[in-house]
């Protein structure tokens, strides 16, 4: 994923489903990169992107 790509960092942790901005449930560690795809949000964790994709 392109750098500009990049929307923001997560910045707090919840148990629960992710209702702002910068909020994860995907890993404790703070400060992975995210973006806005088509298909959903991306977030960065070590060197590969995960796909988190809206449920149907």
């Amino acid at each position: 994923m392109a750098p500009e790509a990049v929307v923001g960092y997560t910045s707090s942790y919840t148990d629960t489903f992710p209702e702002q901005n910068g909020e994860t449930n995907f890993n404790r560690e703070l400060g992975m990169p995210y973006a806005v795809t088509a298909d959903g949000l991306a977030v960065q964790y070590g060197n590969e992107w995960y796909l988190c994709a809206p449920m149907e």
